[in-house]
């Protein structure tokens, strides 16, 4: 694909991208926000916030790579899916929620798929 050749994402890639950009930032405001009212609170921030807030800023790092076509976003949004799958599994995420992620990632990673000679 040259420089001078649009590339198009299509209605199904931009709104899964929507969506999963959205869910990030409410997570981080949610994993924010706990925070800050546990520590308000003199209660001790685990690890596993701190592992939360991580997670979701790479995530969002992922969206932004993916909205500028670069190979890199889908790829590092692939590892932090997986992450988080392992950790919903673990801390016991219902059945319904997790299915439903499972099914917004596998559109996602499809409609990539597709698009994915537009990337760079």
């Amino acid at each position: 694909m040259t420089s001078t050749e649009t590339r198009r994402r299509g209605g199904t890639l931009t709104t899964l991208l929507v969506l999963i950009t959205l869910a990030q930032l409410l997570t981080l405001v949610l994993l924010v926000t706990d925070w800050q009212n546990a520590v308000s609170h003199g209660q001790s921030v685990g690890g596993l916030a701190v592992f939360g807030v991580v997670l979701c800023l790479l995530a969002l790092a992922a969206c932004a790579g993916t909205w500028a076509w670069r190979r890199w976003g889908p790829v590092l949004l692939a590892v932090i899916a997986a992450v988080g799958l392992v950790t919903d599994l673990v801390f016991g995420l219902p059945p319904l929620a997790l299915l439903l992620r499972l099914v917004l990632l596998a559109a996602f990673f499809g409609a990539v798929s597709i698009r994915w000679e537009g990337f760079r």
